[in-house]
């Protein structure tokens, strides 16, 4: 054998303090331990080569680390503006992005009002009216843009399609 291989073995079959300690209190565990790792030092040599820089096929493979979102970053504003551009401007991306819209948003989230009428001692008549009271008093509300939206400008159905729109065009 090679005498690089014969050290990376008897390097890789030395006790750590670990496998010492692990023999003094329990010898059977530390001699199945140091079979193992005489095992993995002759059969894979020395086990963790990934990180080592001394390699030659390693040497010039010196990878940065980044998260997508750090990845993206520089690039975020040319995809924004160009998404942009492809929304308003191109009629195969608008109206794929309008389908979406229509598709998920539909005509939007309505408010179901159903009263706890048993805990409440409420009768079934006291129920049904609250729950229209309510449905009405949401719909005010819902379809008056000064009071859904701060701009003051679209309602809350509008305000829906409109969340939805953004997040499918630019993210």
């Amino acid at each position: 054998m090679n005498n690089d291989i014969l050290a990376q073995i008897r390097e890789g079959m030395k006790p750590t303090r670990l496998d010492r300690a692990i023999t003094r209190v329990m010898p059977g565990w530390g001699l199945r331990r140091m079979q193992a790792r005489a095992t993995m030092a002759l059969v894979g040599g020395q086990q963790w080569t990934g990180a080592r820089r001394d390699l030659p096929e390693a040497r010039n493979w010196n990878p940065l680390t980044a998260s997508p979102d750090d990845e993206q970053r520089w690039d975020r504003a040319y995809l924004l503006s160009r998404a942009t551009d492809l929304e308003r401007n191109d009629a195969l991306a608008g109206g794929a992005i309008a389908e979406q819209v229509l598709s998920v948003v539909g005509t939007g989230l309505s408010v179901q009002p159903l009263p706890l009428q048993r805990q409440l001692g409420w009768t079934q008549d006291q129920a049904v009216e609250w729950a229209e009271e309510v449905k009405a008093r949401f719909n005010l509300w819902a379809q008056d843009p000064r009071e859904c939206d701060i701009a003051r400008r679209r309602n809350f159905y509008q305000a829906q399609a409109l969340a939805y729109r953004t997040v499918a065009s630019r993210g």
